[in-house]
């Protein structure tokens, strides 16, 4: 699976990309709202997980932002 992983918290976001990529995902990590949002909006990913609080944008911003599917 692809995913996309929003945390601002390096720590966080390091234990969790690491976990996911031993398991055989391949995971987008970035670390700031906006980041996430542009990416949300732009690429395609089978799940999105997301910090509500984050820098730039928070979390349910980039949830109002996703496309809904068809």
């Amino acid at each position: 699976m692809k995913i996309l992983l929003v945390e601002d918290e390096e720590k966080i976001a390091r234990y969790i990309t690491k976990a996911l990529t031993a398991e055989g995902h391949k995971v987008e990590t970035l670390y700031k709202g906006d980041e996430g949002l542009k990416a949300a909006t732009t690429r395609p990913f089978d799940i999105i997980l997301l910090d509500l609080a984050l820098p730039g944008c928070d979390g349910i911003e980039i949830l109002r932002a996703i496309p809904s599917g068809p």
